[in-house]
């Protein structure tokens, strides 16, 4: 089971997790909420099946979003203004978000909703600002 700890620190502490294969350290967000970004799920080589990502020592760093998979800027994109994130074929990453109450250290089960990125690897990502999921943890505690 994941456990999330924090300490009794202004909300722009650093919050850790214990994952099936180490330790990463996301962010407790202003609004509340906890973040844990560009975590790595698996590994693939250029047309190759994925793997499992390798169990590691010490606390990864999990504040920022990893990169996303090779694409064209999208129209949404340059309409609604967001900058294209970094892109990279090595782009097995995903970000997740925490209601107040687990930053708290709360150790109460809560259901986990997973939304995944369509687009077609022609737009879009994940670490999409308008896709973020703080609004809705903080609101419906997941």
């Amino acid at each position: 089971m994941t456990q999330i700890s924090s300490s009794d620190a202004p909300t722009t502490s650093a919050l850790t997790i214990d994952t099936p294969s180490g330790r990463v350290k996301g962010v407790a967000r202003p609004d509340g909420t906890g973040a844990f970004l560009g975590l790595r799920y698996a590994r693939a080589d250029r047309f190759a099946p994925a793997g499992p990502e390798a169990p590691w020592d010490g606390e990864r760093d999990a504040s920022r979003h990893g990169p996303i998979c090779p694409q064209a800027p999208g129209l949404l994109e340059s309409t609604m203004g967001a900058a294209l994130p970094p892109m990279d074929e090595d782009c097995l990453s995903l970000g997740g978000c925490v209601p107040p109450s687990a930053v708290g250290g709360s150790a109460t089960p809560r259901p986990v909703l997973v939304r995944i990125n369509g687009g077609a690897d022609v737009n879009g990502s994940g670490s999409t600002p308008w896709y973020g999921g703080s609004s809705l943890a903080s609101r419906g505690d997941v």
